[in-house]
């Protein structure tokens, strides 16, 4: 009886209310997503370092040790054009970004996080295996590396919205790809 009076009610009608919508004021105290788009489809950039202030004068300054990678790989190819889009109404865009790719192969290294140990993207001594500057709008960039595994770690720099803050702001953003014929 306790059940048939418990499920009573399911289906009868109670009065709601419409929420009202908000909108989040609060300040973002780190760069924009920059999405990598490519013809075999898009990907967001992880965020590593970066020095970065608001309009009101938040500023956040963060150096990373090891950068996690997004999975899948992102699948692109030799001498696809492929562009980095900083996501909309974000605000400014970047006025520079650079690029340097790494072989996965050898440049993943267990690294502790919070969360226990993950495999983590940690930058090399040696030397980046390609290198480019995306141009235009969006900035785009022609691959030029041979085939195989990379980490695509590229940094961007944007005017800073205040005067006070010494030189322009930054953030890198890593990205994993493959990249074939």
């Amino acid at each position: 009886m306790a059940l048939a009076t418990a499920c009573s009610g399911v289906g009868a009608a109670t009065p709601t209310s419409t929420p009202t919508p908000t909108v989040d004021t609060t300040p973002r105290l780190g760069p924009p997503p920059l999405t990598l788009h490519a013809a075999g489809g898009a990907q967001v950039g992880i965020v590593g370092s970066y020095d970065w202030v608001t309009d009101k004068g938040f500023g956040a300054k963060v150096q990373a040790h090891g950068y996690q990678f997004p999975t899948p790989p992102l699948t692109i190819k030799v001498g696809e054009s492929v562009s980095f889009v900083v996501q909309q109404g974000s605000g400014a865009q970047p006025t520079s970004l650079t690029l340097q790719a790494y072989p996965q192969q050898g440049n993943v290294k267990p690294l502790a996080s919070r969360d226990g140990t993950i495999n983590a993207f940690v930058l090399p001594s040696t030397p980046a295996a390609g290198q480019g500057t995306p141009s235009g709008n969006p900035q785009a960039w022609k691959v030029d590396l041979q085939p195989g595994q990379y980490f695509l770690l590229v940094r961007g720099e944007w005017p800073s919205p205040i005067k006070a803050h010494n030189g322009p702001l930054y953030s890198e953003f890593v990205y994993s790809v493959t990249v074939g014929q």
